[in-house]
C-alpha cells in the first residue's frame, strides 16, 4: 500500500494487487437476492398493520371521542366536596326562588359561574398539591387531562344551570326560558373566562375565594339597587356578543394552558434525560 502525504492530510492509495485480493476475499460472502414474490408476501402480510389515513374531521372527532371518554373516567376522582357544594349553592337558589320569592332573574345571575369556579380546585389540584411532574407521566397527555376536567366542570354547570332554568319556567309565572338561558350563560361564560386567566397566574385557593367574594357582593349590589332588573331589557345581541366573546376567550385560554403545560412537559423530559 502506498501513502501519499500532503501536509497534515494522509491519502490512501490501494494499488491493484490489493485491490484484486480484496474482491476475491468479499466473493465467499456473496448474499443471494429475495426472491419477488416472497416481498410480496411480506408487504401484504404486514399491510392491515398500517393505519389508514384519516381526515381531518375523522382526526377530529376520534380527538373528541378520546377526550369525552377520559372524562367520563375522570368524574369519579373529583372530589365529593365539589359537587356537594354545588348542590348546596344551587339548593339555596331554589329555596330563595320558591320560598323567599326573591327575584328569579338576580337568583339565576349569582348562580351562573359558581360551578366553574369551584370547579378551579378540581382543575388545578394536582399542579397546587406539587403532583404536575406526576400528572406528566401517566399514559394520558397533560392536554387530554386537562380538557377532559374542563368538560366534566363544564358540563356539570351547565346541567345546574340549564335545571334552575326550567324550575324558574315552570314555577314563576310570565318567565321566558330563552331569557333565562341568556342571563345565566353570559355570566357564566365571561367569568369563567377571567377566573380561568387568574387562576392560572395564582393558587386556585386564593382565585376562588377571590372570584366568590367578589361575584356575590356584586349580584347583592346589583340587587340591591335594582339593576338587576334591568338585565331583563337588555338586547338579545349584547348577551350573543358577549356570549362569543367571552367564549372563545375561554377556548383560547384553555388551549394556551394546555400548551404551557406541554412545554413544561417538555422541559422536565429534557432535564430528566440530562440534555
Amino acid at each position: 500500500m502506498q501513502t501519499k502525504k500532503t501536509g497534515s492530510n494522509h491519502k490512501k492509495i490501494i494499488n491493484d494487487s490489493e485491490l484484486t485480493r480484496l474482491e476475491n476475499l468479499l466473493i465467499r460472502y456473496n448474499i443471494p437476492a429475495v426472491p419477488h414474490q416472497q416481498i410480496e408476501r411480506t408487504v401484504e402480510s404486514l399491510r392491515q398493520y398500517v393505519p389508514k389515513k384519516q381526515s381531518l374531521w375523522n382526526r377530529h372527532a376520534e380527538g373528541l371521542a378520546d377526550v369525552l371518554t377520559t372524562a367520563r373516567h375522570d368524574a369519579p376522582f373529583f372530589s365529593g366536596g365539589y359537587w356537594l357544594a354545588c348542590l348546596a349553592f344551587f339548593a339555596m337558589g331554589y329555596w330563595v326562588i320558591a320560598i323567599a320569592k326573591d327575584n328569579a332573574y338576580a337568583t339565576v345571575l349569582l348562580m351562573a359561574p359558581i360551578p366553574f369556579i369551584l370547579g378551579l380546585l378540581e382543575l388545578f389540584k394536582g399542579r397546587d398539591a406539587g403532583m404536575t411532574e406526576m400528572e406528566m407521566s401517566c399514559k394520558l397527555s397533560i392536554r387530554e387531562l386537562i380538557l377532559a376536567r374542563m368538560v366534566v366542570i363544564g358540563a356539570y354547570s351547565i346541567l345546574l344551570n340549564t335545571l334552575l332554568s326550567v324550575f324558574i319556567y315552570y314555577s314563576q309565572p310570565g318567565a321566558y326560558f330563552w331569557q333565562l338561558t341568556l342571563i345565566w350563560l353570559t355570566p357564566f361564560t365571561f367569568i369563567s373566562a377571567i377566573a380561568l386567566y387568574i387562576a392560572q397566574k395564582v393558587r386556585s385557593g386564593y382565585a376562588v375565594a377571590f372570584f366568590l367574594a367578589t361575584w356575590i357582593a356584586a349580584v347583592f349590589i346589583m340587587q340591591t339597587t335594582g339593576y338587576a332588573i334591568y338585565l331583563q331589557t337588555v338586547n338579545t345581541l349584547a348577551y350573543l356578543l358577549i356570549i362569543i366573546f367571552s367564549t372563545i376567550v375561554l377556548i383560547y385560554e384553555t388551549l394556551k394552558m394546555t400548551d404551557k403545560f406541554l412545554s413544561t412537559t417538555e422541559r422536565w423530559s429534557h432535564c430528566e434525560s440530562g440534555i
